[in-house]
């Protein structure tokens, strides 16, 4: 496609024909896409995910890292966003940060217009991973916590106040 042909005035039609050619394996039409979309829509953190995903397949870590922090800093809390980032950051090595980002990503919901299937699944893999790792809950252990719970009132079965 040339870029003559297909001149798209919304930041929405040029991502997605960047991600067309990124699929494609033409890096830099799709960089060129990218960039016609951060002219049109400058936090369009999208472009900036996938300007690091195209850096990252090249080899060019720092130019990727810049890309991935740039897509965190433009939507915080869009978790594509941050999970992008956390993954780079486990790709270079930095675990403490990339698993404070995984947490940070689970208080967000998604974005279902824009995010693809296969991040959708990586999300609730995420999910799934970190409720099975989380410690279980000992309080059945420790009855004397059980007996010390307040009366609060509310209809609860056995309990008289004087």
């Amino acid at each position: 496609m040339k870029e003559t042909e297909i001149n798209p005035r919304s930041a929405m039609a040029a991502w997605m024909l960047g991600q067309m050619e990124m699929a494609s394996g033409n890096h830099t039409a799709a960089r060129g896409w990218f960039n016609k979309v951060l002219q049109l829509k400058p936090f369009f953190h999208h472009a900036y995910i996938d300007l690091g995903k195209i850096e990252l397949a090249e080899g060019r870590k720092k130019e990727a890292a810049r890309w991935f922090e740039a897509a965190y800093a433009s939507a915080p809390t869009d978790p594509e966003a941050i999970l992008s980032l956390a993954e780079f950051k486990r790709l270079e090595g930095d675990t403490l940060q990339s698993e404070a980002l995984y947490r940070r990503a689970l208080l967000f919901p998604p974005n279902p217009t824009v995010t693809s299937q296969r991040f959708l699944d990586f999300y609730r893999g995420v999910q799934r991973n970190y409720r099975q790792a989380a410690p279980p809950d000992r309080r059945r252990d420790r009855p004397h916590l059980q007996r010390a719970r307040p009366y609060t009132g509310r209809g609860e079965q056995g309990l008289r106040v004087a």
